[in-house]
């Protein structure tokens, strides 16, 4: 879910080593160290999204899921075959992907490469979430906010328990990432050395 972590775990791992994009979004107030997030894939999530009526910065709670065709399936598996020829270690974040994730597992069984694919899911608490997005002026409730993250969690969920077996998923709280647990945990499911440093607890405004 948006707010929840996700350019810390972004960027903790483009310094650890893992290229998480090439062409990244401008820094904004909201992110001054950077939201690590590759142009070509968001944009793409919000076609995708956009094609059946969805847009991400309505912030809208109710989303029954897209369609896809032909041509979207070729242009995601043609971006990921041009990732992996550029890097070995690799990946994207957006949290669109929640809404989006079941589109792009297929995609990359097609480009033969899920059996390489690791998960990382960041969660942290939801009135911490919601409480961000509204001091932003993205909702207008807090209960708002609170429905947004159970939506984008139970499209992500449903979405990882069709794939359970195929592929693997690291499950950590940002809240804990915080206080440098699960470090080590971390570290073996991408099986590098991560730059701690990157972790700032100053920028945390949840209390």
């Amino acid at each position: 879910m948006h707010r929840s972590g996700t350019s810390m775990v972004a960027g903790t791992l483009h310094h650890s080593g893992i290229t998480m994009g090439t062409s990244f979004r401008r820094l904004l107030p909201e992110n001054p160290k950077g939201f690590y997030e590759e142009e070509a894939f968001r944009c793409f999530n919000d076609r995708l999204l956009e094609d059946v009526g969805y847009f991400v910065k309505d912030w809208n709670p109710q989303f029954s899921g897209i369609s896809t065709s032909p041509s979207s399936h070729s242009a995601a598996v043609s971006l990921i075959e041009r990732f992996n020829s550029t890097s070995d270690r690799w990946g994207w974040k957006d949290p669109r992907t929640c809404l989006t994730l079941g589109f792009w597992l297929n995609a990359i069984d097609t480009a033969k490469s899920l059996r390489n694919t690791k998960i990382i899911v960041i969660e942290r608490q939801i009135r911490s979430v919601s409480k961000s997005l509204y001091r932003r002026g993205n909702i207008s409730s807090l209960s708002q906010g609170a429905k947004l993250c159970r939506m984008y969690n139970s499209h992500l969920k449903r979405c990882l328990s069709e794939y359970r077996g195929h592929i693997s998923v690291l499950h950590l709280r940002y809240e804990r990432l915080l206080q440098g647990l699960d470090m080590d945990c971390w570290e073996s499911f991408c099986g590098l050395e991560l730059n701690k440093h990157f972790i700032d607890i100053s920028l945390d405004h949840s209390g």
